[in-house]
C-alpha cells in the first residue's frame, strides 16, 4: 500500500484509518525535512506488487498486462487513463504536461512520478532500485520516459540506483570496495547504456580504460538496514546493529569514497523505536567526537615537488576548493607533515580535489618517523591503500605518536592532487 494518495490508485493510505483517509505521509515527511533543513529524497519502487496482473486481488493490475504503447499525456486525466491516454489533466500549479510514448504500466508509474515530483517542494535525488515482483511475468520499464520527466521536473534531482547519476555500491551490506572509483568507463555513450547493477571488486582500474569508452562521473552510494539480521522492516523481536558494527560500516561507506544510506525502520506506531534511535544516537557521537579535532591543523606542511599556486600548504587550509597538485608530468609525490611535538593518532583521512580535477590517485602509503627512519604505518589489513576520492579514511591497527608523518602517492592517473589531509583519534 502506498504511503500517500494517488489519483490514479484506490490502493494507498486513503483506504487506511490513518488519519481518517485523508493522511498524506509524503507530505508530512517533506514538511519536516524543510523545516529541519534537510534535502528530500523520493523513493518509488519500479515493481508495483498491487498492480501486478497475477495479483488475486487486483485482476486489473497494468503490470505485465500486455498493453501496446500509446501516446500518452503525463499527467493523464484519471477518468480516461485507459480509454484516452492523451487526456490529460490539468497540470501542477507552475509545471507543465508532457508527452510519451508508453504502455499502461509506465503510463500509471510515470503519473506517480509526476505527482510526487510537484506537490512536495524541492525533490534533491530520486531512489529506484531494480525490483521485479515476479520475474515470469514480463514489464519493460521504460526508464528513459522517467528519467526525461525527472529532468524536466526537478532538474536539480539526482537519479540513483538504476540511473545515470549516482550508482548502487552492490550490495546491501553498508561495506563499499576497497577501491572505489567514481569514474567509470561505459562501453557506450550515455545516452544509449542501460545503467545496469555494477557488482565487480574495481569499476575502473586501467585495463578498463580502452580506447573508445566513455568516461563518465558515477559515485557509489551504499545502502543499509540499522536491524541486525539485515531485515528491512521492523518486528518485535528484530534489534539494531551493535553500535561497533554500525561505526565500522561509516569507516567502509563514507571511508571508501562513498556515500551512505542508513535505513531506520519505524514500528506498528510509525515511530522509530527508542533501541534504534539509541544506537544511531551512540553511533553518531562517536563520529562526532572523533573528527571534532583534526591534529594535522597545527603541522606545517611541505612537498617534493607542487604545480604553481598549489603548494603542500593548501591541504591544510580547511578548504576543499584549494589543494596541493603535483607538478606537471608528475604522476606521484609525497606530502610531509611536522609537528613542534608529537601527536597520537590512529585514523587518516585523504580527500582529492574531484571538484576541480575530478578522481586520480591509484595507490599510496602512508609512513611516520621514528627518531632514525621512516616506517609504514601498520594500518587495518583490509584497508587496501588505494583510492582516495571524495574521502578515503584509514584506521591504523594501534595509535601512533610521532612528530612527522608522510603521504606517498606512488601511483596516479595524471597529476594527483590532495585538497585535505586530516589527522584523528579515535
Amino acid at each position: 500500500m502506498s504511503p500517500t494518495t494517488s489519483r490514479y490508485s484506490a490502493h494507498s493510505s486513503a483506504a487506511s484509518p490513518w488519519r481518517g483517509g485523508k493522511g498524506d505521509l509524503v507530505r508530512e515527511v517533506a514538511g519536516a525535512a524543510r523545516a529541519a533543513g534537510v534535502k528530500l529524497g523520493i523513493y518509488l519502487s519500479p515493481a508495483d506488487l498491487y498492480q501486478l496482473k497475477t495479483n488475486p486481488k487486483n485482476p486489473a493490475g497494468y503490470y505485465g498486462n500486455g498493453s501496446p504503447k500509446l501516446k500518452s499525456t503525463i499527467p493523464t486525466d484519471p477518468a480516461s487513463f485507459k480509454s484516452d491516454p492523451a487526456k490529460g489533466r490539468a497540470p501542477s500549479r507552475g509545471f507543465k504536461s508532457y508527452s510519451y510514448e508508453v504502455n499502461d504500466y509506465n503510463r500509471y508509474f510515470l503519473n506517480q512520478l509526476y505527482e510526487l515530483l510537484t506537490e512536495y517542494g524541492p525533490v534533491h535525488e530520486v531512489w529506484f532500485d531494480g525490483a521485479n515482483p515476479d520475474p515470469s511475468v514480463p514489464e519493460a520499464y521504460d526508464y528513459a520516459a522517467w528519467y526525461d520527466l525527472i529532468r524536466q521536473l526537478q532538474p536539480r534531482a539526482v537519479i540513483m540506483g538504476k540511473g545515470p547519476d549516482v550508482r548502487w555500491v552492490g550490495s546491501e551490506s553498508g561495506y563499499g570496495r576497497t577501491t572505489e572509483w567514481s569514474v567509470i568507463p561505459l562501453p557506450t555513450s550515455p545516452d544509449e547504456f542501460v545503467w545496469p547493477d555494477m557488482q565487480g571488486g574495481d569499476l575502473g582500474h586501467r585495463a578498463q580504460l580502452k580506447p573508445g569508452s566513455h568516461l563518465w562521473w558515477y559515485p557509489a552510494e551504499t545502502n543499509v538496514t540499522i536491524l541486525s539480521n539485515s531485515q528491512w522492516f521492523w518486528a518485535r523481536n528484530k534489534k539494531p546493529r551493535p553500535v561497533t558494527q554500525l561505526v565500522d560500516i561509516y569507516y567502509s561507506s563514507i571511508g571508501r569514497n562513498g556515500n551512505l544510506i542508513l535505513n531506520l525502520s519505524p514500528d506498528n506506531r510509525g515511530l522509530v523505536p527508542e533501541d534504534q534511535v539509541t544506537a544511531l544516537g551512540q553511533m553518531a557521537e562517536i563520529v562526532r567526537d572523533t573528527f571534532a579535532h583534526n591534529l594535522a591543523a597545527g603541522a606545517k606542511a611541505s612537498a617534493d615537488h607542487a604545480a604553481p599556486r598549489r603548494g603542500a600548504a593548501s591541504a591544510l587550509d580547511g578548504s576543499l576548493d584549494t589543494w596541493w597538485e603535483a607538478a606537471k608530468g608528475r604522476a606521484g609525490g609525497t606530502l610531509t607533515l611536522a609537528w613542534p611535538k608529537p601527536v597520537s593518532f590512529d585514523v587518516v583521512s585523504l580527500q582529492e580535489a574531484v571538484d576541480h580535477r575530478s578522481q586520480r590517485i591509484e595507490t599510496f602509503a602512508l609512513e611516520t618517523w621514528h627518531g632514525s627512519g621512516w616506517v609504514t604505518a601498520q594500518h587495518i589489513a583490509f584497508d587496501a591503500l588505494t583510492t582516495v576520492g571524495h574521502r578515503r579514511l584509514v584506521r591504523l591497527q594501534s595509535p601512533v605518536t610521532t612528530d612527522r608523518v608522510r603521504v606517498r602517492i606512488t601511483a596516479s592517473r595524471l597529476e594527483p592532487t590532495l585538497a585535505e589531509i586530516g589527522l584523528y583519534k579515535q
